[in-house]
């Protein structure tokens, strides 16, 4: 973290800042309207990629959950910052974030970890009754017809801590690619920084995802046009909230053009 950043990160956690959620939502949908060719081919590239990954035996779904999808999500953001720089995107930019895996991938794994261990508490106190019910079920599908979910009572809430977990380490991924931070530091720089507007992440985040999700009504391509909000109000959070500076814009231009 460079004496500029480290600043203005004090400021954030000492300060403050300003969400502008209506904003962050109008510059996503700007970026994807204005570019709509390049995000829909490369989610459909993205998508055909995972699938394909996924059919290999074994290695597969390990593949595809620690080194395709990491790069494949970053590489949104890519588009994202070439988008809002220099008016569009080129489809090559986002597979540039494969260079980052060295970076992305632990992001991912202690990310996952965090995840897991923070919900042992609700695994512990009932969680393991609904693997139970739902092993119960895949073996007599009918059983299910003897009652709902069971009832795990308050132990929902401790659903929580993961929640935090998840939605604390949104800024993370863009942290280290436009940073250059490694994974623990950009995770927990994300975290302070989301921990003070922790409730409006989590609203940015699921109403990008329902915008995202309006796409499987919109036939068969429509899911391509939409899936790239999941990351762009995210992208325009960054940028108002974090920044870039001058020098660091010149650098990833250079970087995105090359």
């Amino acid at each position: 973290m460079n004496a500029s950043f480290e600043t203005k990160m004090n400021s954030l956690l000492s300060e403050g800042y300003e969400f502008r959620f209506g904003d962050y939502i109008s510059k996503g949908w700007s970026l994807l309207t204005a570019n709509a060719g390049s995000f829909i081919i490369y989610s459909l590239i993205a998508a055909v990629t995972v699938f394909v990954v996924n059919l290999i035996p074994i290695l597969g779904q390990l593949a595809s959950s620690l080194v395709v999808s990491p790069a494949l999500l970053a590489g949104f953001y890519y588009m994202a910052r070439e988008a809002d720089v220099e008016g569009h995107t080129e489809l090559g930019t986002g597979f540039r974030a494969f260079n980052d895996l060295g970076k992305l991938i632990p992001v991912w794994l202690l990310t996952f970890l965090i995840t897991i261990l923070s919900a042992a508490p609700f695994l512990l106190l009932g969680g393991y009754r609904i693997i139970t019910w739902y092993m119960a079920i895949q073996a007599d599908p009918t059983a299910m017809m003897d009652g709902g979910i069971p009832d795990l009572g308050l132990s929902y809430i401790l659903l929580i801590i993961p929640l935090y977990f998840s939605i604390a380490y949104a800024l993370a991924v863009p942290l280290v690619i436009f940073k250059d931070m490694n994974a623990w530091e950009a995770m927990e720089t994300s975290r302070k920084i989301v921990t003070k507007k922790w409730f409006l992440f989590f609203l940015l985040q699921f109403v990008s995802g329902f915008i995202a999700g309006i796409g499987v009504l919109l036939l068969f391509i429509g899911i391509f046009f939409t899936y790239s909000m999941v990351v762009l109000p995210m992208y325009a959070a960054y940028k108002d909230i974090i920044g870039f500076d001058s020098e660091t814009d010149e650098d990833e231009l250079d970087h995105l053009i090359a």
